[in-house]
């Protein structure tokens, strides 16, 4: 369920209209809120989790899968050029740290690792990159909702 959440979120966040507004907002004045803030604010710690706990588990999950909607976004159709430009500068930018820090712990090394084969999967061939499959959000009320505390 934490892995369909961080999904819906990811591609609300990172849909490529509103990062096209973004972008647009930032050019009608440098003062404004932009589409390269955005990514700073939202990739800012990403990839930094250390360790096997559940928390730490959660956000190399996080990590990976805005890492595949960042690549979605960066080769969308209705994303602008400019978007698709900033999308892949971050991406570069997200694989030169990747590379130089890959961590200490093995759960985190394989997080970094499985992104960078992520990255140079999508860098061979972007049309053809596909991403991992969606999982969808569980149907019904979350667990434990009781009537009054949903309504």
């Amino acid at each position: 369920m934490a892995e369909s959440t961080v999904q819906a979120t990811a591609n609300a966040i990172l849909h490529p209209q509103r990062a096209n507004r973004l972008l647009e907002q930032k050019a009608l004045g440098k003062s404004q809120f932009g589409l390269q803030e955005a990514l700073d604010i939202i990739f800012v710690d990403a990839f930094k989790s250390e360790g096997i706990s559940y928390a730490a588990s959660l956000h190399r999950m996080r990590d990976n899968v805005l890492l595949e909607q960042l690549m979605s976004l960066s080769k969308h159709e209705n994303a602008n050029t400019e978007t698709k430009a900033i999308c892949l500068a971050k991406l570069n930018n997200i694989r030169d740290i990747l590379q130089s820090n890959q961590g200490s712990s093995s759960a985190r090394k394989a997080s970094v690792s499985f992104a960078l084969q992520n990255l140079d999967w999508y860098g061979k061939d972007p049309e053809k990159w596909k991403g991992s499959s969606r999982v969808e959000m569980p149907a019904g009320s979350p667990i434990g909702c009781g009537h009054r505390l949903c309504h």
